[in-house]
């Protein structure tokens, strides 16, 4: 199936373990038994030496407490993907779980460079990878970035210029707004590396939303201050509004309330097209480019939420959380699996979707979770395997009390048909069973498996 790498989104996640102890931790534990178990009168260097085979011995060394996206304070490991324009997985990596994911980018995007050969691409990531270090490696190796930006940590000074009242352009509806500031990346020598364009924009649904989490926080900020409540673990929520002492809520945080409400319903993007890296592009008449509009840039960006939503299909459908394995190489298998998985079903969503029968991910779960057979075993007489019930989608415009008929179209039926299967009669012997799955049963038992007996 061709694939489109012209615009690839990256992004990280994590997962955690069912353990007390992290790998340092545990490690820590195992030296410090080993060692009380030398005699006393042991030399430092045979203790040095035992350290040494035990660093040499070790399995386990991902499993770190870091920031857990679930707020968890178990040990996890941190997940770095890369998907197509389609949701299908390109790559990933396994870090540990106090890496940072700022850090991290580098490796997975000179890895993707290096192992894939692509260049000239638009790496889409959001917020929490928009460092300078990690744009410089991505226009070091000719690839184009469309990261979202943060205006809340941006300069005041600066952002009271973004936002000026000039410069806007509207949408039909007058409920969304956006304007494009042509930006440069500056590495630390005050030297440019790169032009790009920031597109900020403004929306009415977007500053509701904003404005009722604000006045949400806000009152819980208030009501801690009156009552001068101990401030909980969390970092996020109404602690931000406030300002502490002694571990009490104290008083409101004024100022941060304020620009946060002046932000609201505003968000930014950096963008930087992949073919300014293309010198012949870069010659064409203005006309000829047909560069991104600043509307076209943030529906680009809105389909990074293919990436979370593979994320959400690892941890809830194929259970990689949490984890109950504890080596590195165990750890690294069950993540290969969730995404093999993953590439398959995002596959089959594809061709499904191209057959015209586009089904969700639960339906096609679904769907599969239907293919069961019975099986009626004589001793006298060859087996017999017959379907179990399968999920019926009628058309909408068909009549819903008319009867359902034997061959009738099923989810798994489209399945099968999708991937050049037949799907199977309401009852087949080994040679039809076989035929519709593409392969050679030789006898009932060789079908059935070893755990029948015949």
């Amino acid at each position: 199936m061709p694939r489109d790498l012209s615009v690839v989104f990256y992004d990280v996640t994590n997962t955690w373990f069912e353990t007390v102890w992290d790998d340092e931790h545990q490690w820590a534990m195992e030296v410090e038994k080993q060692l009380s178990a030398l005699p006393s009168e042991a030399a430092l260097e045979e203790k040095r030496q035992l350290i040494e085979k035990l660093e040499r011995n070790r399995t386990s060394s991902l499993r770190m407490r870091g920031p857990s996206k679930e707020c968890r304070k178990d040990p996890i490991v941190s997940i770095a993907m890369v998907v197509d324009r389609d949701g299908i997985p390109i790559d990933f990596r396994v870090y540990p779980g106090n890496s940072s994911e700022k850090t991290t980018m580098k490796c997975s995007i000179d890895e993707l460079a290096k192992t894939y050969k692509i260049t000239n691409a638009v790496v889409v990531a959001d917020n929490g990878l928009n460092t300078n270090a990690n744009l410089s490696r991505l226009v070091k190796e000719n690839q184009g970035f469309l990261l979202a930006h943060s205006l809340s940590k941006a300069k005041q000074s600066s952002v009271d210029e973004w936002l000026k009242d000039t410069g806007w352009e509207w949408d039909k509806e007058k409920e969304r707004k956006i304007k494009i500031i042509p930006s440069s990346l500056v590495d630390e020598d005050g030297v440019v590396q790169t032009d790009y364009r920031m597109v900020i924009g403004w929306s009415e649904k977007r500053y509701r939303e904003d404005m009722f989490k604000i006045e949400m926080h806000e009152q819980g900020a208030r009501e801690a201050v009156a009552h001068h409540a101990k401030l909980p673990l969390a970092a996020f929520g109404w602690k931000k509004y406030i300002e502490t002492g002694k571990n009490k809520a104290q008083k409101i945080n004024e100022k941060k309330l304020a620009k946060d409400k002046k932000l609201a319903g505003y968000y930014a993007y950096l963008f930087k097209d992949s073919r300014e890296f293309d010198k012949e592009w870069v010659e064409l008449p203005p006309k000829e480019k047909k560069e991104l509009s600043g509307w076209e840039i943030i529906e680009q960006y809105k389909k990074q939420a293919q990436i979370e939503q593979c994320f959400r299909i690892m941890k809830t459908n194929f259970n990689l959380r949490p984890m109950y394995v504890y080596t590195d190489e165990h750890i690294e298998a069950q993540v290969l699996i969730c995404v093999l998985a993953l590439i398959l079903l995002r596959i089959l969503s594809k061709k499904l979707k191209l057959a015209g029968h586009p089904m969700t991910t639960e339906q096609i779960l679904a769907a599969l979770n239907t293919a069961k057979l019975s099986v009626q075993l004589d001793k006298e007489q060859p087996a017999l395997y017959r379907p179990l019930r399968q999920i019926l989608r009628r058309p909408q415009d068909d009549d819903p009390h008319a009867p359902i008929h034997l061959y009738e179209e099923t989810d798994l039926s489209r399945i099968m048909n999708c991937v050049d299967l037949t799907p199977l009669p309401p009852v087949a012997d080994k040679n039809e069973l076989a035929h519709c799955l593409k392969t050679r049963f030789d006898t009932d038992k060789e079908a059935l498996g070893a755990v029948y007996q015949i």
